[in-house]
């Protein structure tokens, strides 16, 4: 999150399906469990960005404020309000969590029994209570005892379902990224949803750089990264022969459920070669 300049991050958008969300607006990270919408009013328009999908930027329609009750890390019950830039993405993130649209609910303020928490983009601490220098330590080492403990549970069940070749290129994925003017392209949406894009810079008839673009899950994004790796240095023709097989052995393997995220890779390749065969027939 932070090493995308994001400000709001869901649990499921790292591979952890559970109703948690992570918000930092510049002050203190908030964590909220089983986050739900109260009470949203009026609207603003701004430009947002999704962790999920890198690069992609659009003008999208939120509240301008917002109340969510949920539970802190210690399972006390809290609820935080959003004014301004934060409104924004505390709806994202709660839409997210549920896999649901956010809900935007007629204007009404309830009274909530529940310790009240204001944040504003602004920084200004309106109606904020004050927190000393030990509060905001023991904030900040929960915070990031939460983040470590949910990053191992991640990596813990990546491992016991995928290999560590899987795993590795999931995490730190090769050749991400669109690249710029490229000499053969090829983006194909598959049938589970998830769409592939590669790229491929020439030098002659030899593959010199290879990238690839996916919203797609880990298994996707790791054939990938397996398959430009791979192809780097191969003739149009010794690249054209890959199979999905090829793939799966370098990677160690997928469940039968995620065998299709290879064929995507490869089909996508596939793709990308007759689109500069076609140029070439021009």
């Amino acid at each position: 999150m932070y090493a995308a300049s994001g400000v709001g991050l869901a649990a499921p958008q790292v591979g952890v399906r559970k109703r948690v969300i992570v918000v930092d607006v510049g002050e203190n990270p908030i964590a909220l469990v089983n986050p739900t919408i109260a009470t949203t009013e009026g609207e603003q328009v701004g430009l947002e960005g999704c962790l999920s999908v890198p690069d992609l930027v659009g003008e999208v329609r939120r509240a301008e404020w917002v109340v969510v009750n949920g539970c802190n890390l210690q399972g006390q019950p809290i609820t935080v309000e959003g004014e301004g830039g934060p409104a924004g993405p505390r709806i994202a993130a709660r839409g997210r969590s549920s896999g649901r649209r956010p809900i935007r609910r007629s204007p009404h303020r309830p009274h909530a029994p529940v310790e009240r928490e204001r944040v504003e983009c602004s920084g200004r601490e309106r109606g904020r209570p004050h927190l000393t220098r030990e509060q905001q330590s023991d904030m900040a080492t929960d915070f990031d005892r939460f983040v470590d403990e949910l990053q191992q549970q991640i990596i813990e069940q990546a491992r016991a379902v995928y290999s560590d070749k899987v795993v590795e290129a999931f995490y730190h994925p090769r050749n991400l990224g669109r690249m710029p003017e490229p000499d053969a392209c090829g983006v194909v949406h598959g049938w589970c949803g998830d769409t592939m894009e590669i790229y491929l810079r020439l030098n002659g008839e030899r593959i010199e750089q290879a990238s690839f673009m996916t919203d797609g899950c880990g298994p996707t994004v790791a054939c990938g990264s397996k398959l430009t790796t791979m192809v780097c240095g191969m003739s149009l023709e010794e690249a054209g022969g890959t199979r999905p097989e090829d793939l799966l052995d370098a990677l160690g393997g997928l469940p039968e459920e995620s065998v299709h995220c290879a064929e995507l890779a490869v089909n996508t390749l596939l793709e990308a070669i007759a689109s500069r065969s076609q140029v070439e027939g021009q």
